[in-house]
């Protein structure tokens, strides 16, 4: 199977802009290190507290250079996912835009995913909110983002590997 360019051709500025989204999700369950990177600015800031309301401890992370791998050996590498985005809106401002989101996370300890039996995950609904900009090359990535949770079913122990 061959590789799917980051940068797609032929996309409007709003299919640009939920592509980013698709990459940074894509990134995550594949898992691509690569890919996860290309969804965000250098200066990115991602708020992750306000889903600390159903117990997680997350915090809010700036730069890319700390995002990247906290999601990568976190979430992308260590677990078994799949992220699932609806309801995608996106206003688009020139070279900027405002997106929101929802997605559906689905985790599993590494390996596990694929063990009908295993009992031990945790399945979220999540809105994601988001400012893009227009980077090099015309790529969309995003600025700052914050994640909100609507509902969770399952445990928070999968978080822990």
């Amino acid at each position: 199977m061959s590789a799917v360019p980051i940068q797609l051709k032929g996309l409007t500025d709003r299919e640009a802009c939920m592509d980013t989204i698709y990459r940074l999700v894509q990134g995550l369950d594949d898992p691509s290190e690569e890919l996860l990177q290309s969804a965000f600015t250098e200066d990115v800031v991602f708020d992750r507290t306000p889903a600390n309301a159903i117990g997680l401890e997350f915090d809010t992370i700036a730069t890319r250079d700390k995002i990247v791998p906290e999601l990568f050996n976190n979430i992308g590498k260590p677990m078994d996912t799949l992220h699932q985005v609806t309801n995608i809106r996106v206003d688009v401002d020139g070279d900027k835009a405002h997106l929101t989101c929802s997605v559906l996370a689905q985790h599993f300890r590494a390996g596990e995913g694929h063990e009908p039996h295993k009992q031990d995950q945790l399945f979220m609904g999540n809105k994601l909110v988001g400012d893009l900009v227009r980077a090099e090359a015309g790529l969309w990535r995003i600025q700052k983002l914050v994640l909100y949770n609507q509902w969770t079913t399952g445990t928070l122990d999968v978080f822990k590997h």
